[in-house]
């Protein structure tokens, strides 16, 4: 039998989103248990399982469809998407340095360390992996 699929550009770019996106979220949920084990931080009204189960996956899901469109319509795509991504990436860690959850500044600091690990993880994983497993036939 034959099992060899065809996947559009455009379906490959979602299924490796999600692949990633989910990888992401694995990697963070390990960060997040990490560094609440080893800090006194304790909120989680924010950044919780349910909330970067959730938006991580998305998130990689609409980086997903954006590495298409580079692909697509840009030539030097893998680049090109990687600047795009440093740049988001630098950008929210810059604002999450600056956000202000407490008024108690040690727990501020925590979450900030928190948060601008996530990013940073999220971040990476979707610029190195989506275009890497993109050009594989495995997925």
């Amino acid at each position: 039998m034959d099992y060899e699929s065809h996947h559009t550009e455009f379906s490959r770019s979602i299924m490796v989103g999600l692949f990633v996106g989910i990888l992401a979220n694995v990697l963070c949920l390990a960060y997040d248990a990490f560094f609440r084990l080893s800090s006194s931080y304790f909120l989680s009204e924010l950044i919780n399982v349910s909330t970067l189960s959730f938006f991580v996956v998305l998130i990689g899901l609409i980086t997903g469809v954006i590495y298409y469109y580079f692909h697509h319509y840009l030539k030097p795509a893998n680049i090109l998407f990687r600047l795009f991504a440093v740049l988001i990436t630098g950008g929210l860690i810059l604002l999450a340095i600056h956000a202000n959850r407490t008024t108690n500044p040690i727990v501020n600091i925590e979450f900030r360390e928190l948060l601008g690990g996530i990013i940073l993880i999220s971040g990476l994983c979707f610029m190195l992996l989506i275009p890497f497993f993109y050009k594989k036939d495995f997925l």
